[in-house]
């Protein structure tokens, strides 16, 4: 079985000076993306990496791509064409294959492509990068990347409300978030069109930002670069007739934590800390030791503190601890 292959290799071509070539990058049996290259008027318009990591394919580690900058052509554009010969060692076997020529209408889907791949991994959890060209006819969005996976979650839902007829909920997105997925599932038949309200006041729709749409599968999404921090509110037409469900997906900003000299008091202790999490609840621990070398200390406490909790402080009992000098430390986790 192969590791890395292409699949369902075709080619566009136009006279002159036009030629599409797209196909399937398959990883372990799995369709992982579509790639495409568009040349015109000699000048490449396309290149695209992948990077795939072990999860779920455990076998599969580091970063595929492939630059498609080198890329040569033989033969005449209405008979055959090859794949470069200096492609990268995993995909040395299709070096100099030949393509057969077929016809094709393109329109946008090979954007919808993409946001499929995007959709579909986002809920197989794994982490995946990607980079490409988004191209819709009337605007051009430039060049972009979007990771999703294990470093992404749910975004915290406020609420939710009717308004009028319109189903509306309510996430924070909190300072620093790079990007951020809005997408609007239905419980039955397609999505309606559905827009975003940021926290300027702002109504930002399909006219405005990136958004794709999958009806089969009930599902639609728009996506956020730099998303204002704050309060977002997704709207859905005419939803108190029919079921949704919303997400948010966001990068997940790490916790901080930052412990207040103790206060000393005979056999009890007191430990203060100032603890922060944009978009989690998490979990705080303490621990002694007797050196200040790694995470192997004794615990202060043995339940977890909750750092949404409003709990700053706690008294450590040293009635048990043999007297000495110790290091006290914390553990901040949101576990992601």
């Amino acid at each position: 079985m192969a590791v890395v292959k292409l699949a369902d290799l075709g080619v566009e071509v136009q006279f002159p000076m036009y030629l599409r070539a797209m196909g399937t990058l398959e990883v372990f049996n799995f369709p992982i993306a579509y790639a495409e290259v568009l040349y015109q008027n000699r000048c490449l318009q396309f290149s695209a990496s992948f990077d795939i990591p072990p999860k779920p394919i455990d076998l599969l580690s580091g970063e595929i791509g492939a630059s498609l900058s080198a890329l040569k052509f033989s033969g005449n554009y209405d008979a055959s064409l090859h794949t470069p010969s200096d492609l990268p060692w995993w995909l040395s076997w299709a070096e100099n294959k030949q393509i057969g020529y077929v016809t094709a209408d393109v329109n946008n889907e090979y954007f919808r492509g993409q946001c499929g791949i995007i959709l579909h991994l986002l809920f197989w959890d794994i982490r995946f990068s990607l980079a490409f060209k988004v191209t819709f006819g009337a605007p051009s969005f430039p060049w972009f990347h979007f990771a999703i996976g294990t470093n992404y979650e749910n975004l915290f839902q406020l609420f939710k409300r009717y308004v009028g007829d319109d189903f509306v909920s309510t996430y924070a997105v909190g300072e620093g978030c790079e990007r951020a997925l809005f997408l609007v599932k239905s419980e039955s038949g397609p999505v309606p069109d559905f827009y975003l309200v940021d926290p300027i006041g702002d109504t930002l729709d399909q006219n405005s930002l990136p958004y794709a749409d999958f009806p089969a599968e009930g599902y639609a999404f728009y996506i956020v670069d730099n998303p204002v921090p704050g309060n977002w509110d997704i709207y859905v037409p005419d939803g108190i007739r029919h079921q949704f469900e919303t997400f948010v997906k966001g990068p997940n900003i790490r916790p901080t934590i930052h412990i207040i000299s103790p206060a000393i008091k005979g056999d009890e202790n007191l430990i203060a800390w100032e603890a922060d999490d944009i978009d989690d609840d998490a979990e705080i621990y303490f621990f002694y030791d007797t050196d200040n070398n790694g995470f192997d200390g004794i615990p202060v406490n043995v339940q977890s503190i909750r750092e949404d909790s409003r709990i700053e402080q706690l008294t450590w009992d040293c009635s048990d601890v043999e007297p000495g000098e110790y290091y006290i430390y914390a553990v901040i986790e949101d576990s992601l």
